[in-house]
Formats: C-alpha cells, sequence, structure tokens
C-alpha cells in the first residue's frame, strides 16, 4: 500500500482522543417534562439550558431584514422600509402582491422562488439591506441582465460578487454562513440526491412558512423529506463536527480497506492460475543467480583466453544486427596449431578446434559439427537466457511481496475501521444527548397549540422523534386536514425558533417568516375566531419573546392583522390602487 494508507489511522487517533475528551466534559441537557401546568406560552420563565451556557451565553444566528428595494424596467425605485422593526406585517388583499413582496426581498439572498410573471418582466433589480450577525450588509440582485450575479456591499463599498450557481464565485450560502459563524458545519453538510452544499432555500425552511405550503408541507417534506430530515439535524444540533469528522475519516478507511482487498483479491488470483509456488520461485531465482555468476565468470575466462581481438561487446550475439561474436584467430594461441584449415568437430573447442576435455563426452570428435557455436557465443546466450529468466522471477516475487503488503495494510486498516466505528459511536452518543432539545421541542410544541385554543384539541400533541414531524390528537400530519394543518405548522415553526433561542446551541435564526396563515383556516365566524386567536398567540409570543431579553423578528403576511400592539412593529399596506409593483394591474402576475 502508499505511504498514506496509515494516514486516516492517525487521524482517526485525534479523532478519538477529541471525542473522548468532548465526551467527559459534556453533560446531558435537563431533560423538561412534556406537559405544564399552564397552557399559556411562557418563553420568559424558562431557564437557558446547558447548551446556551456552552456557547457564551449567545443566542442562534442573526438576522434581520431592515429594506427591500426595487428597481423597474422603467428606472424608478420604490423602497419598502421595514424600519428594522421586529415586527413588520406586509397586508393587502389578494393581487397586491404581498407575497411578492417577501418573496423579491429574499430573492438577493440567493433563493429560487418561483417569481411570478409580472415580477420578472418589469423589475430591473432587487436591493435588500440586512443584518448579519453584527453588521450591516447590502445585496443587489440583477433580474434582467445575469440574474445569478449578487453583488454585496458595506457602507457602499464593494467587498464581493456572489453567485447564485457557484460557477463564478462562492454562493449566496457559503458567504452568508460564514458572516454567522456557520460555515465549516453547513460546508460539512451534503442534502439531497446528488448530495448538494446546503442552499439559502434549503436553509430558510427553517424559518420560512410559506403561503403555498402551510396546509400541506412541514419544511417541505412531501417533495424532499430527506433532505429535510439533515437540514433539521443539522440546524437543530442532533448532528455534530464530531460526527461529521467521524463520518468522513471512517469513509476514507474503508475506501482504502476496500481498494487494497480488491487488489489483494486481484494477486491472488492471478497467481492461483500459475503452478509456481513461492518457495519454488525462490528456489529457482537463487539457482539460476548462481548459474548467471558461474556463465559470466565463464565468459570472462574465454574471452581472456581469446585475446585482444575475441574481446567483443558484451551484447554480441550471432545474426542480427548488434555486434557479431568474434573471429577465430589464424593459429591458436595456446599451442599455435593452424586454425584455419581444420574444420570444426561436434565437442571438440571453440578456440581450437581440438577435443574439449572439460565436455564429458569429449571422447567422441568423429562426428563434424561446423555449423555448432561457439562457447563464447553459448556463454552469451546462456547469460541473456538467464538475466531474462532471473527478471521474470523476480516480477513474479514482486507479486508475492505486494501480496504480503497488503496483508499487513488490510490488518492495519482493520484495525483503524472498528477503532473509526467505535469513534463514531462515541460522538453519536455525545449528539444522542443533544436528543434532549427535543423534548424541549416537544413541550414547547404542545404549550403553544395548546395556547391556540383550537376547537378540535384535545390533550395530546407531540413531536415525533423519528421524522421530527408534528402529531397532535394520535394523528400524523399527512392525515389532518388542511385547517388544522395550518395552525399545526405555525405552532411548530413558532417551537423551532422559541427552542432555538433559549438553547443557544442551535443554528436555527432568529428571525421568522409567515405568509397568509388566514388563507386555510376557514372562513365561518368559528374559523375566523380561531384565526384571529392564532395571530394574538403569535404577537403575544414575540413580545413575551422580547422581554425575556431574546427578540426575534417576525415578518407576517395577510389580508388583514388584529390591532397591532403599540410595540415594535412597521406595518406595510398594499392594495390594488397602490401594489408591490407599482403602475401595474392587479391581474398582471
Amino acid at each position: 500500500m502508499p505511504d498514506d494508507s496509515t494516514a486516516p489511522g492517525d487521524r482517526i487517533d485525534g479523532v478519538c482522543r477529541t471525542v473522548t475528551e468532548v465526551n467527559q466534559r459534556a453533560k446531558p441537557h435537563e431533560i423538561f417534562h412534556q406537559t405544564r401546568p399552564s397552557t399559556k406560552v411562557r418563553f420568559a420563565s424558562i431557564r437557558v439550558s446547558r447548551s446556551a451556557t456552552t456557547t457564551g451565553g449567545q443566542m442562534g444566528p442573526h438576522i434581520k431584514i431592515l429594506s427591500s428595494e426595487i428597481i423597474t424596467n422603467s428606472g424608478k425605485t420604490h423602497l419598502r422600509d421595514f424600519q428594522g422593526k421586529n415586527l413588520v406585517m406586509i397586508t393587502g388583499p389578494a393581487g397586491s402582491g404581498k407575497t411578492s413582496l417577501l418573496q423579491t426581498a429574499l430573492y438577493p439572498l440567493g433563493a429560487a422562488y418561483p417569481l411570478r410573471r409580472a415580477t420578472k418582466e418589469h423589475l430591473d433589480a432587487v436591493r435588500l439591506e440586512i443584518e448579519l450577525g453584527s453588521h450591516t450588509y447590502r445585496l443587489t440582485r440583477n433580474m434582467n441582465t445575469n440574474t445569478h450575479s449578487i453583488e454585496v456591499r458595506q457602507n457602499n463599498t464593494f467587498l464581493i460578487r456572489l453567485d447564485a450557481t457557484g460557477a463564478n464565485g462562492p454562493t449566496p450560502a457559503s458567504w452568508i454562513f460564514e458572516q454567522l459563524g456557520m460555515a465549516k458545519v453547513f460546508a460539512d453538510t451534503r442534502v439531497g440526491v446528488d448530495k448538494d452544499p446546503v442552499s439559502m432555500a434549503d436553509y430558510l425552511t427553517v424559518s420560512y412558512l410559506t403561503q403555498d405550503e402551510s396546509d400541506h408541507q412541514v419544511m417541505r417534506h412531501q417533495t424532499a423529506n430527506a433532505k429535510r430530515r439533515v437540514i433539521f439535524e443539522t440546524a437543530t444540533g442532533l448532528t455534530n463536527d464530531h460526527v461529521e469528522q467521524c463520518k468522513a475519516a471512517l469513509r476514507e478507511i474503508t475506501r482504502k480497506f476496500d481498494a487494497a482487498r480488491a487488489e489483494h483479491d486481484r494477486i491472488s488470483d492471478f497467481l492461483a492460475e500459475g503452478s509456481l509456488t513461492e518457495a519454488t520461485l525462490r528456489s529457482d531465482l537463487a539457482i539460476a543467480v548462481d548459474r548467471l555468476a558461474a556463465v559470466k565468470a565463464l565468459l570472462d575466462e574465454l574471452r581472456a583466453g581469446a585475446g585482444p581481438e575475441s574481446g567483443a561487446d558484451d551484447s554480441a550475439s550471432p545474426g542480427g544486427d548488434g555486434p557479431q561474436r568474434p573471429p577465430i584467430p589464424a593459429s591458436c594461441p595456446t599451442c599455435t596449431a593452424d586454425l584455419q584449415h581444420r574444420r570444426r568437430r561436434r565437442r571438440s573447442c571453440g578456440l581450437c578446434l581440438t577435443p574439449d576435455p572439460r565436455r564429458s563426452d569429449s571422447t567422441d570428435s568423429s562426428a563434424p559439427d561446423s555449423g555448432a557455436p561457439d562457447p563464447i557465443t553459448e556463454a552469451f546466450v546462456e547469460r541473456a537466457q538467464l538475466t531474462e529468466k532471473i527478471k521474470w522471477i523476480r516480477r513474479l516475487l514482486e507479486n508475492y511481496d505486494r501480496l504480503k503488503a497488503l496483508s499487513d495494510s488490510i490488518t492495519r486498516l482493520k484495525g483503524d475501521k472498528e477503532r473509526a466505528s467505535a469513534a463514531l459511536q462515541d460522538a453519536k452518543e455525545i449528539a444522542s444527548q443533544n436528543r434532549s432539545l427535543l423534548y424541549e421541542l416537544n413541550d414547547e410544541f404542545l404549550q403553544i397549540i395548546r395556547s391556540f385554543k383550537p376547537p378540535w384539541f384535545e390533550r395530546r400533541a407531540r413531536i415525533d422523534f423519528d421524522n421530527y414531524l408534528p402529531v397532535v390528537e394520535g394523528e400524523t400530519y399527512n392525515a389532518m386536514g388542511s385547517g388544522i394543518r395550518v395552525a399545526v405548522n405555525i405552532a411548530y415553526h413558532l417551537a423551532l425558533i422559541a427552542v432555538g433561542m433559549r438553547t443557544g446551541g442551535t443554528y436555527i435564526p432568529d428571525i421568522l417568516f409567515i405568509d397568509s396563515p388566514r388563507k386555510n383556516l376557514g372562513r365561518n365566524a368559528t374559523d375566523r375566531d380561531f384565526a384571529n386567536r392564532i395571530i394574538s398567540c403569535l404577537l403575544r409570543f414575540q413580545q413575551e419573546c422580547a422581554d425575556a431579553g431574546h427578540p426575534f423578528q417576525l415578518i407576517l403576511v395577510d389580508n388583514d392583522t388584529p390591532a397591532v400592539p403599540t410595540f415594535d412593529s412597521r406595518r406595510i399596506s398594499l392594495c390594488h390602487d397602490s401594489p408591490f409593483i407599482p403602475g401595474i394591474q392587479p391581474d398582471a402576475g
């Protein structure tokens, strides 16, 4: 195996040590009981859990929309100033552009919402002013010239150009995650079949309850349930860096282990096809090496005895284009016998043509064999044959040596896999401690549902700990009626943001978008009263969070809202005479 085959083991050592240290420091969250005596949402009275203390009391990622500005293709600009308020209500009748205003405001964040025809045809650019963490930025996205390019400025100073596709620069998601201090965890998170990076549209499912999905999907679970699960676990901290590091290390070790096993099997099959064992090959190699040494010595002796005229190059061989064998001298340098007119007989000396005493059958010299090679030529040929044989044997033996090295690597990698699996299990156990967050989410969800006082609710509401979807009165979300789903969905998103802000150990942002909650709640008097209770609870919930020192921005889109309290709020009213895009007809979209 290559030298880096042991690297995963070294990395696993580090991961194991890190996981062990974290495991020693970590303590489980306090497990909250599933019921509370009061039905009122009591955010202010809930104390901060362990994860908030481990992050220095900091809350989740801070995102706040300050203003949205549209530039029409006629060159006119229209600013929708949110005035930095935590409660922004966008109201107006159907067709006035409420949803378009919200979706267009999020368009510079890289979201790819299905913008209406009027939006795409009448707008030239969208500009968004936003707080990310402790800084304010202005993002501008063109609608016509390059819909993928997003320019980022701070205090009118150009900072960076983003690309919604990621082909020509960083994506909005990667840049925003970096500003929010969560680039690492989301960089390691992959979603969907193609394992794509998390986009802003994916991330915003945690905080954006859309008009089209409020009555049939929870964070798009119907169309992207596997993706939703990954995003939920990442955003809520149910997975952590240690789990992902251990998974990555285990994947790398497994890849090398499988590669080593596959190569080991290929070499084993190849060697099994032959009849020569390693012992036989090594014995043959030793014999061939000894014989080659003897042949070389004989060749040196013959060449030395033949004199300078026979000093041919080692590469000489009979025939071919290379150097020819040395010519026979006119007389024998030993006995001075005439060599020019004598015929060489079989088993005679190649130099003097007399019977060769070194041959056992040299007595039979009567048969002439003038075409037989001389000893020097024979030595050259045998040396070449032995050299090739030794190379061939050594190549075969290299396979046996490689097989041993692979066996050793497989043994080491098998141990690394066991250690990596153990480290992953330890990391998962630590992550499972964070599952106590689900108990808090479960508890918060129940209290919010109770505060709505729905006519169909008796006493049971919970979060399924396997798929993280709401269950009310024993019914799964998919089995609920349309109006019930809307109320349950709102309670679910409120519970998410409440737990995220309270624990502080999650990546749930402190912003919530709710589009047209009344749409599917019904139209009779009872339904309208229920809708008003939901909106009132929603606004009271936000006020209690602010009183507890954890304000979050709520952007509420609806045809109308109840009387607005006097605290931190801003209303943007649209109508057919003053729609989202001034100057176009209400039915243009």
